[in-house]
């Protein structure tokens, strides 16, 4: 048996693990001088009303490899193989904490940790794709190779309210050239190997979800397609039905930011991840 492990940098809701048999692992999240898990002990709505009331930007930090370790011992009791699919190591140390859970654990039960190289919806895609390859029957290695072939046709794209999330949190990457500019705009930003890019900046909130829009048209045949929201669930709305008949409702996912990504994003922002069909 294989047992899938994740981590809530994918945006993927609880009720979705529980369901597909995934472990979510909580990246934990520091607002002042409290810390949460995400996903465990604080919701989206409730962190993005704390960062309204805290003076010093939320941060966000990996568990330790010995809890990771300790979710691994606690799989391979029922599981010969065990898969972590964690965000991007440009992004997160989730990949390097449990590369050393894992010499931890100790050879008794295969584990491999597979680079997502991505965060949000485009990482659960990843995950789910890979559960519904184990559900068949495939070999780890097989969903593997499976993983490695799909993550170049997984795509990402948000808007932001601000960099300032992205940049005191050291994760703003190669989008810093969209900083600065007397002239107050939007931020638009793709995730490609494994960090943020720029893409462009637009005048107005219209123009962003047009954006969004546009660059989910541009793609002939799709597979999968999240819609993601911090604090604007009209905005996800309004283009949940202008793309909504694109896929099945069944590979249609409209999600929450995850506390751990708010704090890197900030409240405002949206995003589209889609898997383009083979």
């Amino acid at each position: 048996m294989i047992k899938i492990v994740t981590d809530t940098l994918s945006d993927m809701p609880a009720e979705l693990a529980g369901k597909l048999g995934v472990t979510l692992i909580p990246i934990y999240v520091h607002l002042g001088d409290e810390t949460y898990q995400d996903s465990v002990d604080i919701t989206p709505d409730e962190f993005f009303q704390k960062i309204e009331h805290i003076s010093s930007p939320p941060q966000t930090s990996v568990p330790a490899p010995s809890f990771i370790a300790s979710v691994f011992k606690k799989l391979s009791q029922e599981a010969d193989e065990i898969l972590a699919i964690l965000s991007s190591s440009k992004i997160s140390a989730m990949c390097r904490s449990a590369l050393r859970a894992k010499d931890m654990v100790g050879g008794s039960c295969r584990i491999e940790v597979f680079d997502s190289l991505l965060t949000l919806a485009g990482e659960m895609f990843l995950v789910i794709l890979a559960q519904e390859q184990v559900n068949k029957g495939a070999s780890l290695d097989d969903t593997l190779k499976t993983l490695r072939e799909t993550l170049p046709k997984i795509h990402i794209r948000g808007v932001l309210d601000t960099l300032d999330y992205l940049s005191r949190g050291g994760r703003i990457g190669r989008a810093q050239t969209l900083a600065g500019g007397a002239v107050k705009t939007i931020p638009v930003i793709e995730l490609k190997d494994g960090e943020s890019y720029p893409s462009t900046r637009v005048r107005t909130r219209g123009q962003a979800i047009d954006n969004l829009v546009n660059f989910v048209h541009s793609f002939p045949h799709i597979e999968m397609l999240a819609i993601e929201e911090a604090t604007t669930p009209e905005d996800a709305r309004n283009i949940t039905r202008r793309l909504g008949n694109i896929v099945p409702p069944e590979k249609l996912y409209i999600n929450k930011f995850s506390a751990a990504v708010g704090a890197h994003t900030g409240p405002g922002a949206l995003s589209v991840s889609l898997l383009e069909a083979s």
